[in-house]
């Protein structure tokens, strides 16, 4: 046996390895491009000229979408810059260096559990076994589209602050003296609260370590007499009262919000809770089995359930989750199985539930999935024994490391390499739109005209009852410098009444609107643009909600105010204010009506900027240097006026 003072030199060696090879097999992958959310996320950094005041860093951090604001996440992204577009290698070796700081939390909490369950092998055993799962989970393949995709930070930090409360909720759990004694379980429940919280406001999902943690309270901590009278309590306070607070909060505060997300989507709560039976069994395989391939972002064109039998595996993999959970309850005196696999449903109960978020995800998977890794090493503790354990893991690092790093260095070189990765994914999956559209979209940028049309077309074909592919094809033309023809305008038109709802047909048609201002496309005016505009205005799914409302009518008065068409630019920024109070339709409206020399109606529309609620979630940001700049844009014209 090492002495202590060995033992410790060379676990940190062992450690320093391990970062080592993390960060070495990411490496390559950190200077790839930015990826679909990163944009919406990312990009109002700009909204008011840069992160170059503390006024602008409140609105970036608070003028976010989203149940929490989720600003804990977003002021690390200000760290790494102030300005939009930011540096793909600064923001995702940040995101790499959270994956390091992970993977040593996770250790500390395998570690805590393997004591807590008396795992044979004593202590230094359980440091080794502790690491080389965690190096599992650290080097698999599905984790690159969380580490290499720069948003998913906030499920990296959301995942940092679980693993921080779970280590903490296990030290007390392992301290068996302090569980009759009230004060600690104070000093427990403040800092746990405290984490939890601050979590939250990183992500949603940190919600779920209250039942994770619940079950590891159960679970070690006795509720006898004589040894604890606390436990109840805490259970109540801290897992059934959130519960109860939340599914409030859900049916009752959320449920207008919920009710028009849910319109916007291509299948109702039921075929979404259908389809997640499949998802998630999929996620089990491809944790499992790792591979190199398949590992896009895109999954848009995902196959919904319809019903248990439509498809058949429906049916087949909810009896599959069922039987999981089923032996582990079964076998709940298998602490570590029983813990691992509940930890691994929890960790998906917000995302693949009823909130009606887009169906699949690989990334949802980050903190999830290490449940699985405690799952299985309770499993095969009483089949392996104790001698013959020490030797599978001696064969796990030699055989399934390497090849995990291998697998998931080849899916990182992909997402290192721009054309190469949207080329792929394109692919891979020929009937989504997203990942078609963005191939095509970087083929523009590069040039390649003809090569970029001849997709766009496929994707036509291919997604017959979705507005972007059309846009797409008139885009391609327009730019290129083709003439677009009636039949091309007059079918975007009709899709756009019945398509599902997507923000890439907006951005498009608003990239085409600045265009025309120069340069108008051949058989494509505003007038064009004007026309598809009011046919999606007839479309539920594109007017589902306040914001989305808010922001059809904001893109069509944009429209109308190019086509020099004031009263219904300023009618149709009124309706968009009604749809969500935002301060910066009347300053538009305010400079709008002050360049036509109504400048009665430009100051009554100051005063209403001056009455409109805070944009902020959490804290009021002064808007007087807005209001001043606007006024003074307006006297500006009325001097202009007067000449």
């Amino acid at each position: 046996m090492l002495k202590p003072l060995r033992f410790h030199a060379f676990f940190l060696f062992a450690l320093v390895i391990f970062l080592f090879l993390i960060s070495f097999i990411y490496w390559p992958g950190l200077n790839g491009p930015f990826l679909f959310d990163d944009y919406p996320n990312l990009s109002p950094m700009n909204n008011y000229g840069g992160i170059t005041s503390f006024d602008n860093l409140l609105r970036f951090l608070f003028e976010t979408q989203g149940s929490s604001g989720r600003f804990i996440s977003l002021l690390t992204f200000v760290m790494n810059d102030q300005a939009w577009p930011a540096s793909p290698f600064s923001l995702k070796s940040t995101n790499l260096a959270f994956h390091l700081i992970n993977a040593l939390l996770f250790v500390l909490v395998v570690k805590q559990l393997l004591t807590l369950v008396n795992f044979s092998g004593g202590e230094k055993y359980r440091y080794y076994i502790a690491l080389i799962v965690a190096l599992i989970w650290a080097l698999h393949p599905i984790n690159v589209s969380t580490v290499l995709y720069a948003i998913q930070r906030m499920a990296q930090i959301s995942t940092l602050f679980s693993l921080i409360a779970m280590y903490v909720t296990l030290k007390f759990c392992s301290e068996s003296a302090l569980h009759s004694n009230l004060w600690a379980w104070v000093k427990y429940s403040f800092v746990f609260g405290c984490i939890v919280v601050v979590g939250v406001f990183a992500k949603e999902n940190t919600f779920v370590t209250l039942f994770i943690a619940g079950l590891c309270i159960a679970v070690f901590v006795s509720n006898a007499e004589e040894r604890c009278h606390y436990r109840s309590l805490w259970l109540l306070i801290f897992v059934f009262i959130p519960l109860l607070l939340f599914s409030l909060f859900y049916f009752y505060f959320s449920a207008e919000t919920m009710g028009a997300a849910w319109l916007r989507r291509p299948f109702t709560m039921d075929e979404r809770l259908m389809s997640e039976m499949r998802i998630v069994a999929r996620y089990i395989w491809l944790i499992i089995s790792p591979t190199s391939v398949g590992g896009g972002l895109y999954h848009d064109d995902y196959d919904i359930s319809r019903s248990f039998t439509a498809p058949l595996s429906t049916f087949y993999c909810f009896l599959l989750n069922v039987f999981i959970i089923a032996i582990a309850i079964v076998f709940k005196k298998n602490r570590l199985f029983f813990i691992g696999v509940l930890w691994f449903y929890i960790g998906h109960s917000l995302e693949s539930t009823f909130v009606p978020l887009e169906l699949y995800f690989e990334h949802r998977n980050y903190f999830p999935m290490m449940g699985l890794f405690i799952a299985v090493l309770g499993m095969i503790q009483p089949l392996l024994g104790m001698q013959r354990l020490k030797w599978f893991f001696v064969g796990v690092a030699l055989l399934l490391l390497p090849l995990l790093g291998f697998l998931t260095q080849q899916r990182v070189l992909l997402w290192g390499d721009e054309g190469r990765l949207f080329y792929t994914w394109s692919k891979e999956k020929p009937t989504s739109s997203r990942a078609r559209s963005q191939y095509v979209g970087y083929l523009v940028n590069q040039g390649y005209f003809d090569e970029a049309k001849k997709e766009a077309l496929d994707i036509r074909e291919k997604i017959p009852d979705e507005l972007s592919s059309y846009i797409l094809n008139i885009y391609i033309e327009c730019i290129s410098g083709e003439t677009i023809e009636e039949i091309s305008v007059a079918n975007a038109i009709s899709v756009a009444r019945v398509s599902g709802y997507e923000n890439s047909s907006y951005v498009m048609l608003r990239s085409l609107s600045k265009r025309n201002l120069v340069d108008e496309c051949g058989g494509f005016s505003n007038v064009d643009i004007l026309r598809v505009f009011q046919s999606i205005g007839d479309n539920p799914k594109y007017m589902a909600g306040g914001l989305y409302a808010s922001n059809y009518y904001y893109y069509l008065g944009e429209l109308y105010s190019r086509l020099r068409q004031l009263s219904p630019a300023v009618i149709n920024l009124d309706k968009a204010y009604e749809a969500r109070p935002n301060i910066t339709f009347p300053l538009i409206q305010a400079q709008w009506l002050a360049d036509a020399g109504l400048f009665k109606d430009a100051y009554r529309y100051l005063d209403k900027a001056r009455a409109a609620p805070p944009q902020t979630r959490y804290i009021k940001v002064s808007d007087d240097s807005q209001i001043h700049n606007v006024e003074k844009y307006i006297e500006n014209s009325k001097s202009r006026w007067e000449k």
